[in-house]
């Protein structure tokens, strides 16, 4: 048969090969196979199979899996949706760009991220974006850098869509740093939080001041300290809808509920602290204008 879907998932749609068995059941016409425990038998034993064919090649020889993957790696990122039972198999094959490695080719392993976690690190944090230029150059990246901490950069159509189905690798949970649940304390000393906190409350005002001038285009404003030189930026609420998500969506025709953002300003630059000290409320909507 060309193609024979009850033997291979549609993510290994690209293997080929012969399965040699003396007893397959066929219909009537003895043209189609049915889809009964012999041949879920046989579906399971062969994926098991390529699954671990492909990890010993991501193994023992890194350069021609590395092709492997720039072939066949969008077709992967099906799997984990596809392959419950599988999940975590897959999850060990796929690659993605890093903090770590300075080049938009996918060649990092969830293992390799696992093994350069630090110490008081128990989420794998990843951001989505439209390419690896914008993942790359994200102000949600400005803390994570400052404290090394390395992120995975998805920058594919279907990354967004994948995350939704893979939720932890290796007891680690999955974090995305445009969210609004992310939470960095863990990284700080008690010196550090105290002084956050005293900011917070020297900036409710002009919080509450902006809130007021975006009303209902905003879900929530709020200070963070997740930025180091950009004054501010909009997340989403963690079971929110994320941006890359929506797309994929609207491209395939389906209607896109409607995101509210929540818009976080930085009280540690310049022009917040400027945004601040200024009484005349014209003033403060051109220095929202500029965030």
């Amino acid at each position: 048969m060309d193609d024979a879907e009850q033997f291979m998932p549609s993510y290994l749609r690209f293997v080929r090969g012969l399965i040699d068995s003396n007893d397959l059941p066929l219909n009537v016409s003895r043209e189609i196979l049915q889809d009964n425990k012999v041949t879920q038998s046989l579906r399971g034993a062969c994926t098991k199979r390529v699954l671990t064919m492909l990890e010993r090649m991501a193994k023992n020889d890194e350069e021609k899996y590395q092709a492997f993957w720039k072939e066949f790696g969008l077709v992967m990122k099906e799997g984990p949706a596809e392959d419950m039972a599988n999940k975590e198999k897959i999850a060990g094959l796929l690659r993605f760009a890093s903090t770590e490695v300075d080049s938009a080719e996918q060649t990092v392993s969830l293992a390799s991220y696992v093994e350069r976690m630090k110490e008081e690190q128990d989420k794998i944090y990843y951001l989505t974006a439209d390419s690896y230029a914008a993942a790359k150059n994200s102000p949600h990246l400005e803390q994570f850098k400052a404290k090394g901490i390395e992120v995975i950069l998805m920058y594919d159509r279907i990354d967004e869509w994948l995350m939704n189905y893979l939720t932890e690798f290796d007891g680690k949970q999955f974090q995305s740093i445009t969210k609004s649940g992310l939470d960095l304390s863990k990284f700080e000393d008690e010196a550090e939080k105290e002084k956050q906190k005293e900011t917070e409350e020297e900036f409710k005002s002009v919080v509450e001041r902006t809130q007021a001038y975006l009303g209902d285009r905003v879900k929530e404003v709020r200070t963070t300290f997740k930025l180091a030189t950009t004054p501010a930026v909009v997340v989403t609420d963690d079971f929110e809808m994320g941006t890359q998500m929506a797309k994929l969506l609207e491209a395939a025709g389906q209607e896109v509920p409607e995101v509210k953002y929540i818009f976080e300003i930085n009280p540690e630059h310049e022009l917040v602290k400027r945004m601040a000290d200024e009484a005349d409320e014209d003033a403060l909507v051109a220095g929202l204008k500029c965030c």
